[in-house]
């Protein structure tokens, strides 16, 4: 039984840390409960370079100008462009 969960452990430590990894994105568009629920907050779109931070699974976003981390509870949705202009 200890070796059982020994291996579970082993194997969602490395999901984790490949998770980590590919969730990384150069071009993204991050929008807010407020996009879809404006009873909740006001709506708020982040565009840039995208990952996640690696306990915590948030979002960061990178602009250029600066890094915003935001709550993965506040995130309504998450759109990929394929072509950036």
């Amino acid at each position: 039984m200890i070796k059982i969960l020994g291996v579970f452990v082993f194997v969602y430590s490395i999901f984790h840390v490949l998770g980590y990894f590919v969730n990384q994105y150069e071009h993204a568009e991050i929008y807010t409960l407020g996009c879809v629920d404006k009873s909740k907050a006001p709506c708020k779109v982040y565009k840039g370079s995208l990952k996640t931070t690696f306990w915590a699974k948030d979002y960061v976003v990178n602009n250029g100008a600066k890094e915003i981390i935001i709550s993965k509870y506040d995130v309504a949705a998450i759109k990929y462009p394929q072509e950036v202009n």
